[in-house]
């Protein structure tokens, strides 16, 4: 099953990566969208070290599509994994995966996922 993760990764452009979440709340671009071209989520982790009271952490695309839902950011520790399988959760065609941020919260994510061509391109 591994292998099918890797392989989809491998075959298209991997834009797996991670992040360390600091108390600058709002939204960061994790990956930039390309025309033509679907990202592809296939696992998402999410680790609160310093926990904030109010607010969320979740990732969306830059049209504003949810991806995981927002995810409680109030208990040190609390994780939130997120696995959509080999082929991953497209995200809107062309747009950014943004994190979003609704919170002061710390902690780390990181994220597997490729970019595949979607649409047919000029010649």
């Amino acid at each position: 099953m591994a292998g099918d993760y890797d392989k989809l990764r491998r075959a298209h452009a991997k834009i797996s990566g991670s992040m360390t979440v600091t108390t600058d709340a709002g939204g960061k671009t994790l990956v930039t969208g390309k025309a033509n071209h679907t990202i592809h989520i296939q696992s998402v982790h999410m680790q609160v070290t310093t926990p904030a009271a109010d607010g969320s952490w979740q990732l969306i695309d830059s049209a504003t599509t949810e991806l995981t839902g927002p995810a409680p950011v109030d208990t040190a520790g609390s994780v939130f994994d997120r696995d959509f399988g080999s082929d991953g959760a497209p995200l809107t065609e062309g747009a950014d995966l943004v994190f979003q941020d609704t919170s002061r919260a710390t902690g780390y994510l990181t994220w597997e996922g490729y970019l595949k061509p979607s649409s047919t391109m000029a010649m």
